[in-house]
């Protein structure tokens, strides 16, 4: 008989796709705010268009209609500025969230992971030592390379992170 539970199977691959769907979650959270930011941001346009062609229709001398183009200059860029910075904080949020999720997805994994071969290992049939000890050897050495690589890749996804940020803060800064 198999000392893996085939119930334990089970709850480890509903945990796994509970972990993907709670991945794909934020991703369309963030995904959702920036096609909400966009209806906004063009619902707006829209009325600043009519808004503006109505106002150039009503100038009187060719001064005055270029102090309105000026001036409409001006306000679209300060709302280009301010839409880029809320692109910046939704993706800035939503890379936050996603590697939030993904730690603590990666977390438990790896604590049901070693539960799992722990009770392997404690079931393990008599005289089978020698190759119990080979397998725990083998899978400390796995676990403490994945350990390596896992913090390696937290330490890059956090640098890209903030990276972009910095990037998206640069960009939303200049006139």
């Amino acid at each position: 008989m198999s000392p893996v539970a085939p119930e334990q199977l089970v709850a480890a691959q509903k945990a796994r796709a509970a972990a993907l769907y709670s991945l794909f979650e934020s991703g369309f959270k963030g995904f959702e705010k920036l096609v909400q930011l966009n209806v906004e941001a063009t619902t707006g346009q829209f009325g600043r268009e009519t808004g503006g062609c109505d106002g150039g229709v009503s100038v009187k001398s060719p001064d005055a209609f270029f102090a309105l183009q000026s001036r409409q200059a001006q306000a679209s860029n300060e709302k280009l500025q301010a839409y880029w910075r809320h692109v910046n904080e939704i993706m800035s949020d939503a890379g936050s969230e996603i590697l939030a999720t993904s730690e603590k997805q990666i977390d438990e994994y790896v604590q049901q992971s070693q539960a799992l071969f722990e009770n392997f290992f404690r079931n393990a049939p008599a005289g089978s030592e020698a190759f119990v000890s080979l397998w725990k050897t083998g899978f400390g050495a796995a676990r403490d390379a994945g350990n390596a690589t896992y913090e390696n890749a937290k330490s890059a996804s956090r640098q890209a992170v903030e990276v972009i940020d910095k990037a998206g803060k640069t960009v939303s800064a200049k006139p």
